[in-house]
């Protein structure tokens, strides 16, 4: 007796999920996902952006720093710019990660791309050109 009133009860709940509720279900996960992806599409080109006027800004520095060192002869110069193109590298390196960072992998690569900026940064100001 059971059984007859357990299959009705279940044959009730599978069509109260019809084709269309379930469609309509999966279309709303879709749409969210799409927007979620979108919108971190978005947020990504506008920090590649950002990390690519930056590495710009630190070419033109160390450039015209590298260019007076060697034109002065300083050896204490010389060695300044030849760490800070190295970090400049370095930076170079991980903004090149960044650009084919997938969404998986982009925390870490913006964590490293920082690290790089920070320890670049720092290099700038221990060599006494972020004054001049």
């Amino acid at each position: 007796m059971r059984r007859r009133l357990v299959l009705p009860i279940f044959a009730s709940l599978l069509l109260a999920s019809s084709p269309s509720t379930v469609h309509a279900q999966v279309a709303t996960a879709t749409s969210a996902t799409t927007e979620t992806t979108g919108d971190w599409s978005s947020r990504r080109a506008v920090y590649l952006q950002r990390a690519k006027d930056r590495l710009h800004d630190w070419e033109g520095k160390i450039s015209d720093f590298a260019a007076r060192a060697q034109a002065e002869g300083n050896s204490e110069d010389q060695r300044a710019s030849a760490e800070l193109t190295q970090s400049w590298a370095h930076v170079k390196a991980e903004t090149a990660k960044l650009e084919t960072a997938t969404r998986e992998d982009w925390d870490n690569s913006v964590a490293a791309f920082e690290r790089a900026s920070r320890d670049l940064s720092n290099r700038w100001e221990s060599s006494g050109k972020s004054n001049k």
